[in-house]
């Protein structure tokens, strides 16, 4: 009897450590850890940044946004290599077109021999306008311009960047007045000749145009 008593205790004294014990450590659990609360507000701090960082930050971004990729040769901009390498991929692919077959209504056929002679004039002015050669690029598309009206607004397009406003007129009324756009492209239309002329009217004083006045 003596023994199970004594049996009794132990268990109990066990119990009572164990329960003890858990509750020491879920008090330590709880307490906050100072250094860890240090490093957090730490980190909700705005960071200071002096102002000769804040310059250079700023310069950077302006930089970025504003660079432009100029051809050394001409001074004219430049698009990015995949883009110039991408036109030049699609004026090779103009130079080699595929035959169509004889037995084609003849309109079809008619249009595919507009396309494959105006087609690489285009492609290649748009080639040499991305590469910044926008000298070659007028050539090529001159060449067109009557034909696809694309070709005659590329050129519009490029002109006004020049501010040859009067070139632009010019231009439009000169091929508009052609009448030799081709079927493939009878779809297109030119630019109005009356905004260009208004536009030309009140950039006078900074044209630079090649053509005669209008």
């Amino acid at each position: 009897m003596s023994l199970l008593i004594i049996f009794l205790f132990l268990v109990v004294g066990i119990i009572i450590f164990s329960i003890s014990k858990e509750r020491t450590s879920d008090n330590k659990s709880n307490k906050p850890d100072n250094n860890l609360i240090s490093s957090q507000q730490n980190d909700l701090q705005p960071t200071r940044i002096t102002q000769n960082e804040s310059i250079q930050s700023n310069n950077i971004t302006n930089n970025f946004q504003t660079k432009k990729r100029i051809n050394p040769n001409t001074g004219y901009p430049m698009s990015t290599d995949w883009q110039i390498d991408r036109a030049k991929a699609l004026a090779l692919d103009a130079e080699n077109p595929s035959q169509l077959p004889d037995f084609l209504p003849k309109s079809t056929l008619k249009e595919a021999e507009e396309i494959n002679e105006i087609l690489p004039h285009y492609s290649w002015g748009d080639y040499y306008y991305k590469s910044g050669n926008w000298d070659k690029a007028e050539q090529e598309w001159s060449e067109i311009s009557d034909r696809m009206p694309l070709a005659n607004h590329k050129l519009c397009i490029m002109y006004r960047k020049q501010k040859r406003f009067n070139d632009v007129v010019y231009i439009l009324k000169r091929d508009k007045d052609a009448h030799k756009v081709a079927s493939a492209y009878r779809k297109q239309k030119f630019e109005s000749i009356v905004n260009a002329k208004a536009m030309a009217k009140k950039k006078q004083k900074s044209d630079l145009s090649h053509f005669r006045n209008n």
